[in-house]
């Protein structure tokens, strides 16, 4: 992905480089990385892509964004597309939640409406409810990117796309610290909890800075007991978790949640304290 003018030279004006790969680092399950609307991608084969047929999935999904497709669509419609991975209707390889079994991207437009699929009742999908249009993939390719189409020294003869130089840069810039960022959590208390004697419920939001889908477990210990859910927050997401707690006797203005966040393959996210109001019982 760094190195794409070396491997390529002038002719990065005519072909996109794909390098299927391992693990891209440890610890880190994602399975690929592009450059939107550019002409590098990169595969991570690892001992979690178990089949031909994700490898195949994966490989038009990656290879979909150097044409300038998002998650949502292609990039060209960005300002009037939500920006969300998990769009029901729209049946792309491109979309989470088709993404190891629609081998295809979209060729018509796709409309919101109707029952959610089964698909939505996973744990960690967030399938967008609201109502959306999104124009077929297909008709909308972007083929000539920053490189792609460039006319190199007048021997390649087609003509260059305009690209902001600086938006691109920013971009790979934000892809790079998102892909630095897997593995890691934040975590912040919703609202202002008031906790009392007995049964309480507090929630927590989670985000996820990596680019990829994870799957974490969040433990919370109180005073007078431990909760924990398990929930999969999207790359460059958010979850809510709602989290029961059980509250004995109050003598302080304030309970500590001790909060930690694991991932899948049992490293640490998060780790921190956040000391929550209380009403406090009378002598």
């Amino acid at each position: 992905v760094e190195n794409i003018d070396t491997i390529l030279g002038a002719r990065a004006a005519v072909f996109r480089v794909g390098v299927i790969g391992d693990q891209m680092q440890r610890g880190h399950w994602g399975t690929g990385l592009a450059l939107v609307a550019d002409n590098s991608f990169y595969v991570a084969k690892h001992e979690r892509m178990r089949t031909d047929d994700q490898l195949r999935n994966t490989i038009m999904h990656e290879l979909g964004h150097t044409l300038g497709l998002n998650h949502n669509g292609s990039m060209k419609f960005a300002n009037e597309v939500p920006q969300s991975d998990y769009l029901p209707n729209y049946y792309s390889v491109m979309n989470y939640l088709y993404q190891f079994t629609h081998f295809n991207y979209s060729d018509e437009e796709s409309v919101s409406g109707g029952p959610l699929p089964e698909v939505c009742n996973q744990p960690g999908m967030d399938c967008y409810k609201g109502d959306y249009r999104v124009p077929a993939d297909w008709d909308n390719l972007m083929i000539n990117t920053g490189k792609i189409g460039k006319d190199y020294n007048s021997t390649i003869g087609a003509a260059g796309s305009k690209v902001d130089a600086k938006a691109l840069a920013a971009q790979q810039e934000a892809m790079q610290q998102a892909e630095a960022a897997q593995g890691s959590a934040k975590v912040a208390v919703v609202g202002d909890p008031e906790l009392h004697r007995g049964e309480n419920m507090v929630s927590l939001k989670v985000a996820n800075p990596g680019l990829d889908a994870a799957r974490m477990r969040v433990e919370v210990v109180y005073p007078s007991g431990k909760a924990e859910q398990t929930v999969t927050v999207a790359g460059q997401g958010e979850a809510t978790v709602a989290l029961p707690i059980s509250v004995g006797v109050v003598k302080t203005s304030s309970l500590p949640l001790d909060v930690r966040v694991v991932n899948e393959d049992g490293s640490q996210a998060f780790a921190g304290r956040f000391d929550v109001a209380a009403v406090m019982d009378a002598d």
